[in-house]
């Protein structure tokens, strides 16, 4: 087992790019949330309605949620004409999990990547804090 380093970060190629060239992938720049960030996330992941007694997962939210936590660049995403997609941040810091405040993903960049790689994204930002030193090298 290798240490986790809290805010590392780290790029992923998402898994519709891998059998491109890598000059036409597109990189996403992640980070390894902190303790308290992946206790906020956990306890947010799912809740409770007294009035009908079931437990709800809430996947799509939380994983928005790691995506906007740990998101913190992108590199050669493209639009429909070609034109390279900015990576923006919002101005002003704020908490998004856990009290840590950080200029997340602006909600305009988030809405044109697409939904199934948010959450390949939000995958493999939670999936960093359990690395063991032999998955580490394999991602």
């Amino acid at each position: 087992m290798i240490a986790i380093t809290p805010r590392q970060r780290f790029p992923y190629v998402p898994q519709s790019d891998k059998q491109l060239l890598p000059a036409q992938q597109t990189t996403f720049f992640l980070r390894s949330l902190t303790l308290e960030e992946r206790a906020d996330l956990e306890d947010q992941s799912s809740g409770y309605d007294p009035g009908s007694s079931e437990v709800r997962m809430r996947i799509g939210s939380v994983a928005l949620l790691a995506v906007r936590a740990g998101l913190v660049g992108c590199e050669n995403l493209n639009a429909e004409g070609g034109n390279n997609v900015p990576f923006v941040t919002e101005t002003k810091q704020r908490a998004v999990l856990g009290g840590h405040k950080i200029n997340p993903p602006t909600d305009e960049f988030l809405e044109r990547v697409d939904p199934e790689v948010i959450r390949e994204l939000a995958d493999e930002i939670r999936q960093r804090a359990r690395l063991s030193n032999g998955d580490a090298k394999n991602s």
